[in-house]
């Protein structure tokens, strides 16, 4: 049986847009809602939505509505494992700030006027080989921003960094040494 061909008119498709656009929106403050909630579990799941929100299109947001970020990935623990709760926030924190530099949701200062870079570069020698790919990440999206900036994070020592990480990055982490490449 062969299905009807016809066009949808044009009001239709704006109207489904529009649909897509709020449920977008509500989606997106659903996340931020749950990433400022008090309990620990509210968080981790605003925070994975977050990351899968960002990972699809730029978002538009207040500069204001990214302080959780600052929170999240300058809160290290001595006591954190790989694997526990609060390394899979921060992860996730990780990736949400890659998602929105690489869409250029956020301005690269943001970054810098926050005192996230050296977090940044510290970052790209954890144990977390996740964590170094999502802070390698960062960095490359910050350096096709703003070509100087590769000077100012060599002079941090991310370059140093880089090149410990990349023997490892080549045996165990395919995705890490392709942007610990475009860093050189």
């Amino acid at each position: 049986m062969k299905k009807p061909q016809f066009s949808i008119p044009a009001s239709v498709r704006k109207m489904d847009q529009h649909e897509d656009e709020k449920a977008f929106q509500d989606d997106l403050n659903n996340a931020l809602h749950l990433i400022n909630q008090e309990r620990f579990d509210s968080q981790l799941l605003g925070m994975n939505a977050l990351a899968s929100i960002t990972s699809k299109r730029k978002v538009v947001m207040e500069t204001s509505q990214f302080g959780f970020l600052k929170r999240i990935l300058s809160a290290r623990s001595p006591h954190a494992r790989k694997h526990d709760t609060e390394a899979k926030l921060r992860l996730d924190a990780l990736t949400v700030l890659a998602n929105l530099l690489t869409h250029k949701s956020i301005d690269c200062k943001y970054v810098i006027e926050n005192e996230l870079l050296q977090l940044l570069v510290m970052d790209l020698t954890n144990d977390d080989l996740n964590a170094s790919y999502q802070s390698a990440r960062c960095m490359t999206a910050m350096c096709c921003c703003c070509p100087q900036f590769k000077e100012n994070i060599a002079a941090m020592g991310a370059a140093t960094a880089a090149e410990e990480l990349e023997e490892l990055a080549k045996a165990r982490h395919q995705p890490l040494e392709n942007e610990i490449r475009l860093l050189r």
